[in-house]
């Protein structure tokens, strides 16, 4: 692309061993943008050749500066030390610094390519102008969502009326919290990095708050150390989707999730009072009941999320369903997995509906148990059928503090899978949120699906490499947190194919 743009004379005149970079302020009223850009100079005269032939010939401005002109746009250079410093105002040349590394503020070390903005260095005033823009946004679409509402609710239902006062109010409370959370930001930094040494490539997004302020205060409430994870198997090698939350909760976030809770209780009630097929509504109320009240013991006991989901291709010939492709599972630490199992037993005895295989088996300190589910005929359904299987087995497993649910032939192995990885990774610690992709399987699945020979050629070179994954992570900082997406050897090599193919296509 350099030798496309430079007409074959290549970054004629810049040190390559060097970074570069930029600067942009804003004036005081917020009317001007002032613009610097820095690059490593190697010899000057023949960068002077290179931008002759590329852009412009530069003029001599006088004061070692020098003009290049191209409709509409106009730019002065000047060479000061190692540097040669780029601005579109000749005044914004006169008091140049001798390492305006500096300004980058160490960004050029992380990063191959970096861009962080100082929120704290915006003028008051657009800060304010970009909030009010912000609340307005948000109360036009809290009043639209307040008029669907009206349409659906019954003029005369004061218990509707009151619920939807009390979700206007808290969304209303959620919105001028986050507008107060902007104006406390310190800055956000979003960087590229190809780590040759590790063979992967990761994009960064963090935020950080200023220090002391209540958003920095709630960053790092979230950002005390969890205790370790229970269910760091999760995230097991060769699945096409892992997902691991081990979320320390703040003092709002429990509050947060018992009012969630407690509403879904009132709406479940509500549904089974509702139900005519329901037989027994009180016994049913009463099994809803106790479920909910161990997520919330759950809630108060641990003050943590800990959960993981797992979804892995069926092997062909393991499989016994004919058309299922996928078996996912799902399992959470709770306060008790035993009060969880005896509602779940009495639920199934209540529904009557397809097959219950209770206790089949113990593993590892989990008792299972198989469902085998009719899956009624509905064309909303037919993608369930295909990937998961008809019948549909759920199997489910509890143990002392944990449970799970799997859907799909290989429910029980998969479950035991994550048990063992488990063990094998005892109350390890892991960022709070992480998911990853196997992009091999993914391909492999699509192929089966579309007949589409040129992913199964993918997927096939990335199984081959074995670093096949796309990992998403989020990870507390200082004041802040950090949002990583993350790709290995194998991802970041068929995205370089991919791309070397389109710029070829692109030069024809």
């Amino acid at each position: 692309l350099l030798l496309l743009f430079t007409q074959g004379q290549g970054l004629g005149g810049i040190d390559q061993a060097r970074p570069w970079g930029a600067a942009l302020s804003i004036t005081a009223d917020g009317s001007q943008f002032p613009a610097m850009a820095f690059l490593p100079v190697g010899d000057f005269d023949k960068l002077l050749e290179t931008l002759a032939t590329v852009i412009a010939d530069p003029v001599d401005a006088g004061d070692d500066i020098f003009e290049i002109r191209r409709d509409p746009n106009t730019y002065f250079l000047k060479h000061h030390g190692e540097w040669v410093y780029v601005a579109q105002q000749k005044s914004a040349l006169a008091d140049l610094p001798d390492d305006p590394l500096k300004q980058l503020r160490g960004l050029d070390e992380e990063y191959d390519l970096g861009v962080s903005v100082n929120v704290q260095n915006i003028p008051q005033a657009l800060r304010d102008m970009a909030s009010d823009l912000l609340m307005q946004a948000m109360e036009t679409q809290l009043a639209q969502q307040m008029d669907a509402d009206d349409d659906e609710t019954d003029e005369d239902d004061e218990d509707d009326e009151d619920a939807q006062a009390l979700r206007l109010k808290l969304a209303r409370d959620k919105a001028e919290d986050f507008v107060k959370s902007i104006n406390e930001l310190d800055q956000v930094t979003v960087g590229l990095n190809i780590d040759r040494a590790e063979s992967r490539t990761f994009l960064d997004v963090e935020i950080t708050a200023v220090p002391g302020s209540e958003t920095a205060q709630s960053f790092a409430e979230g950002a005390v150390e969890s205790q370790g994870s229970l269910l760091a198997g999760a995230l097991t090698p060769g699945s096409m989707l892992s997902l691991h939350a081990n979320l320390p909760l703040t003092k709002d976030d429990r509050a947060q999730f018992k009012t969630m809770l407690e509403r879904l209780r009132e709406h479940w009630l509500e549904e089974i009072d509702d139900e005519d097929e329901v037989a027994d509504k009180e016994l049913t109320k009463q099994l809803a009941g106790k479920a909910i009240d161990v997520l919330v013991q759950t809630i108060d006991k641990d003050g943590r999320i800990n959960a993981g989901l797992i979804v892995v291709p069926a092997q062909q010939a393991d499989d016994e369903a004919e058309g299922a492709q996928l078996t996912a599972a799902l399992g959470a630490v709770v306060a008790s997995g035993a009060k969880l199992e005896e509602v779940a037993k009495q639920f199934i005895a209540l529904a009557e509906y397809g097959e219950a295989d209770l206790n089949v088996e113990k593993y590892q300190g989990h008792r299972f148990h198989v469902l085998t589910l009719p899956v009624p005929e509905n064309e909303n359904l037919e993608q369930a059928k295909e990937m998961f299987g008809d019948p549909l087995k759920v199997v489910l497993a509890f143990g002392d503090q944990t449970c799970f649910v799997a859907l799909g032939e290989k429910g029980a192995a998969t479950i035991k899978q994550v048990i063992d990885g488990s063990r094998k990774t005892p109350e390890e610690k892991l960022p709070p949120v992480t998911v990853a992709l196997g992009m091999a399987p993914l391909l492999k699945l699509a192929a089966a699906q579309k007949s589409n020979v040129a992913a199964e050629k993918m997927a096939a070179g990335l199984a081959a490499s074995g670093k096949d994954r796309v990992k998403f992570t989020a990870t507390p900082v200082d004041n802040g947190l950090r949002l990583r997406l993350e790709g290995e050897e194998g991802v970041n090599k068929l995205l370089g194919s991919l791309l070397g193919n389109a710029a070829q296509m692109g030069g024809r």
